[in-house]
């Protein structure tokens, strides 16, 4: 056979095929779990996740299947791939709420209202208005 190993000896029959190669997405033990699923499927389908199941607890299917809610919301390829690490688990996931205040502020101030006047808008302490603004100067 001129040193040519044969597709059937390589892969003998019944054995699976090797997956596909592709670069492997390396998770942070430390980080919060929406950091590793956003790495793992993007940050738009992770901010899909937050926004439709945000505030809870989520079971991550071991096989998702085209009609399950995570499908639907991420749809089949980043729910297998979320799959592949988290099936069969439940993982928290963050409330959306408090980057919709967040943008809120910023929004208000960007009006030219005083932190006083968005503090009372939006109801909380003008401390944390301030906190929220120094944050997203940050990012």
């Amino acid at each position: 056979m001129n040193g040519v190993i044969s597709r059937e000896r390589q892969f003998p029959l019944g054995a699976p095929f090797p997956p596909p190669a592709r670069p492997r997405v390396r998770l942070k033990a430390d980080a919060p779990v929406i950091d590793n699923i956003a790495r793992l499927i993007g940050a738009g389908a992770a901010s899909r996740l937050i926004a439709e199941f945000g505030g809870g607890r989520l079971y991550i299917p071991e096989k998702p299947s085209p009609g399950d809610a995570i499908t639907q919301a991420i749809g089949y390829v980043a729910a297998m791939r979320l799959a592949s690490v988290f099936g069969g688990e439940r993982v928290w996931l963050p409330s959306d709420a408090g980057r919709a205040l967040s943008l809120r502020i910023a929004a208000l101030r960007t009006q030219g209202l005083s932190v006083a006047r968005v503090a009372r808008r939006v109801g909380c302490s003008e401390r944390y208005v301030y906190k929220v603004l120094a944050r997203l100067r940050d990012e």
